[in-house]
């Protein structure tokens, strides 16, 4: 038996009596050190989106490597000890048209950790061998678990490729995952994986304390949206894109107004990345994005490989800055609230 979060049709409920889960001869047994609450935690929980019940939540993990499956490699079989992390897509079949088409992350058959299956928010959790990925030494535990969000953030580009001509980029959102972004941009512009956008990044969000992390980060400009009337927010967009609007825009505030903000805010024949998964049904200005000629790209888990090297290849450890709280998880149900309430915070994270 372990402790756990189980989220049930009655709530969330902290058990210390939770089944520890079986391990197949693939899969290996991970002891949690750190697991994130994440956004899609807070849409399940709030039950906007759907997930089987009772469900452990949380898919944002670091732990150690506790035991290996019989079928598991030598070389993965070696790494028992070691502090890993893992991706959010299990039970890829490897057979149907995505898995085939290079696209596994879209298996119609996969399971997503603390979606679907049970997930981290746990004193123990199972995965394949094939999904887990070293953690940099230089990462605390707490950090790691922004591994994951921060191979999402590279998946931003992978989907929209930055074009030599876009100078501009605007985000909208002042969140983890947009402060994910942000740093994937300014590394950009540093030479990272060979972009070619060396551009202004503006960061307009509505919590100044975000924001001066933001600028701390390598923002070029911020703008406080509750502090400036829409007219005049507009207006500073405008003019520092050169009043032809962001050449890209990326909606990633968990609100499902920001998308007509995005499409007001982006030049003709521009593009808008779309990151928000809040599960509410959005209405939109399609005529403007008509008549605008705009395209929308939208994307969700990354590649943990190319996140990893971004992690050891820059100087500042940024990750550190992005956690506003660690909590036992024992007290996961109070972390959870903390983070309702509490609209300046960024990454909470529990340990077991």
């Amino acid at each position: 038996m372990m402790k756990a979060l189980v989220l049930d049709e009655y709530g969330l409920k902290y058990k210390v009596n939770a089944p520890t889960p079986k391990m197949g001869a693939e899969d290996v047994l991970v002891r949690v050190e750190a697991v994130g609450i994440c956004g899609t935690d807070i849409a399940i929980i709030k039950h906007t989106l759907e997930a089987p019940l009772p469900i452990i939540p949380g898919h944002e993990i670091a732990g150690i490597i506790e035991k290996v499956g019989a079928a598991v490699p030598s070389d993965i079989g070696a790494l028992v000890g070691k502090r890993v992390t893992m991706e959010i897509n299990t039970r890829i079949c490897g057979t149907c048209f995505y898995c085939k088409s290079g696209m596994p992350t879209q298996c119609i058959n996969r399971k997503a950790l603390g979606i679907d299956i049970n997930g981290g928010m746990a004193e123990f959790v199972t995965i394949h061998h094939s999904l887990i990925h070293l953690v940099p030494p230089k990462l605390t535990p707490e950090e790691a678990t922004l591994i994951e969000p921060l191979a999402a953030a590279l998946q931003t580009f992978e989907m929209m490729p930055i074009q030599d001509g876009d100078r501009s980029v605007v985000l909208i959102g002042d969140g983890k995952l947009a402060l994910l972004i942000l740093g994937v941009l300014v590394a950009f512009k540093k030479g990272f994986g060979e972009s070619p956008f060396r551009g202004e990044i503006m960061m307009v969000g509505h919590h100044e304390s975000k924001l001066e992390i933001a600028r701390m980060l390598g923002a070029d400009m911020t703008l406080n949206s509750s502090v400036l009337p829409e007219r005049k927010l507009l207006k500073k967009v405008f003019a520092f894109t050169g009043e032809q609007g962001a050449d890209v825009t990326i909606e990633a505030t968990g609100n499902p107004r920001a998308l007509n903000q995005a499409i007001l805010i982006t030049r003709a024949r521009g593009n808008i990345g779309l990151k928000s998964t809040h599960g509410v049904s959005v209405p939109f200005n399609l005529t403007l994005a008509v008549v605008k000629e705009l395209t929308l790209y939208t994307s969700r888990c990354g590649p943990f490989e190319k996140a990893i090297r971004l992690i050891q290849e820059i100087q500042e450890p940024f990750l550190k800055h992005l956690i506003s709280g660690v909590y036992p998880l024992s007290k996961g149900k109070e972390a959870f609230k903390d983070l309702e309430y509490r609209r300046d915070a960024l990454k909470y994270v529990l340990k077991p």
